[in-house]
């Protein structure tokens, strides 16, 4: 997917230029100043930035600034921003495209002037360039198109997603003996995605830190989702449930002091963790996606009427550590003090987030979704591995189809 800012205060001539747009191939934003393009840049990679050569600097100006797009190109250049890949330049006016033309031939960036009348010659300057941006961004990868990574840490997980979505395709990396699949799946409103599912070479938090960061050098994905399985808080979710990792942390982080006043292996933790929270637009799942759950669950008790199960969605806090956890005692004295609204624990999401959050690639959203299996005690057992995995990889299918993440 290509993405394209435009930095243009002109409504209409985005509309006008989005609509030439090969959808299947572009994701558009729009900015109407030129400081608010610089706050942009900032935050994120775009691969190609449409300006408007006149446009005002701030919201509070009344007019434009005749000349900010090129003011805008300079500055990205002076500070320190992410500047797009490719640029285009675009006026309505014949004064202002004659001023600019030969400034943007010697950056060897086009411009193009807009009619609203008459599109013909820059909707085909615009969707030339747009093929060209496409090709050499994806010319290594075949035509690989990664929007999604899906990150799953065992094989139970694995096989509920290459079930979920079908139609796979083996990705071989030279030097990486990762195991990689890729799919394209359309959701309702018609945009293509394309979808990487990668499985752990282990458990735990340094495999999921590693694989996640391998994904987004190797592959640039926008957003990456963890499903699976989970233990869960007994008294705050059941078991089937499904957690939505609001925020997550290693809950092993800390200092271990010798215990004063006993002897033998005593020792008390001091906890010292770095919380790492999600895009809070996702913290809204929970009240969005109760028919997903009930449309998910009709399927499942359809299909296995003896053994008929109901689930519920949360969203809070999901903790990681490098250890399965079998032992409630330890859960009350490490793990439960350390954020009193704790729903569950795994061995993986933080190591995800950590990897998102402080890639040299901005913008990445993440997002762990798992059911929970088990309560992180001493009846640990695989009941409900099948459903909690089929549960949250075809939640995971549902709100992509829907938009919802």
């Amino acid at each position: 997917m290509i993405t394209i800012l435009f930095v243009d205060d002109n409504l209409e001539r985005i509309r006008s230029i989005r609509s030439v747009l090969p959808k299947d191939k572009v994701q558009t934003e729009y900015v109407t100043t030129k400081n608010e393009a610089l706050k942009r840049v900032a935050e994120k990679n775009y691969d190609l930035a449409i300006i408007d050569i006149m446009l005002p600097n701030t919201l509070d100006e009344p007019y434009p600034n005749k000349n900010a797009g090129v003011e805008l190109i300079n500055e990205f250049q002076r500070r320190r921003v992410n500047p797009p890949h490719h640029i285009i330049g675009v006026t309505s006016d014949d004064e202002t495209f004659s001023e600019h033309e030969h400034s943007f031939a010697d950056i060897l960036f086009p411009i193009i002037k807009w009619n609203q009348f008459d599109n013909t010659e820059w909707k085909d300057r615009i969707v030339r360039n747009i093929e060209y941006i496409y090709s050499a961004k994806y010319k290594n990868k075949k035509d690989l198109q990664v929007d999604i990574a899906v990150i799953t840490a065992v094989q139970d997980e694995f096989d509920a997603v290459l079930n979920t979505f079908g139609d796979w395709q083996v990705i071989n990396i030279q030097n990486d003996p990762s195991t990689y699949r890729f799919t394209r799946f359309t959701g309702k409103d018609g945009q293509a995605h394309g979808i990487l599912l990668t499985i752990l070479s282990e458990m735990g938090l340094t495999a999921a830190t590693n694989q996640t960061t391998k994904i987004i050098n190797e592959f640039s994905p926008q957003k990456v989702f963890m499903v699976g399985i989970c233990g869960g808080v007994k008294g705050k979710v059941d078991l089937g449930d499904l957690v939505i990792a609001s925020n997550s942390w290693d809950y092993g982080s800390g200092k271990i002091n010798p215990s004063k006043g006993k002897s033998g292996h005593y020792y008390e933790f001091e906890s010292s963790p770095n919380q790492i929270s999600v895009n809070p637009s996702y913290n809204s799942l929970k009240y969005s996606t109760e028919s997903e759950i009930e449309a998910i669950l009709k399927e499942w008790n359809d299909h296995h009427r003896d053994k008929p199960m109901s689930a519920k969605i949360h969203c809070g806090p999901m903790p990681s550590g490098a250890s399965v956890i079998c032992d409630k005692t330890l859960f009350e004295e490490i793990i439960k003090p350390q954020h009193r609204k704790c729903l569950a624990i795994d061995m993986e999401t933080y190591g995800v987030y950590y990897a998102c959050k402080n890639s040299a690639l901005p913008g990445i959203n993440y997002l762990s979704i798992k059911a929970v299996s088990d309560f992180a005690d001493e009846e640990k057992n695989d009941d409900y591995h099948e459903f909690c995995c089929y549960l949250s990889s075809n939640f995971l299918k549902n709100c992509i189809y829907n938009e919802l993440l």
